[in-house]
């Protein structure tokens, strides 16, 4: 069961990566943020953007955007990040 979940974790950053990318802009990360498997602090942390780090956001839903940051890639939250 714990591979299942894993597999499908990580299916989803992969697919996550692909859409991010396709609607990227830069912002500025203000604090040291966690990036997480999913939208909400229930989710694990993959990594965390430094503060004063440049990032690309995808699409922001509720408080909560998609991330990357080189190979870095998943959700944030977006009371962090200026530029938009």
């Amino acid at each position: 069961m714990r591979s299942i979940v894993k597999s499908s974790i990580a299916a989803a950053v992969m697919v996550l990566g692909l859409s991010a990318a396709a609607e990227a802009r830069p912002v500025l990360v203000t604090a040291d943020l966690n990036v997480r498997t999913g939208p909400g602090t229930g989710y694990p942390s993959v990594g965390v953007i430094r503060g004063g780090s440049n990032a690309d956001v995808g699409r922001c839903f509720q408080g909560w955007c998609e991330m990357s940051w080189g190979p870095l890639r998943g959700f944030s939250s977006q009371a962090y990040l200026d530029g938009f």
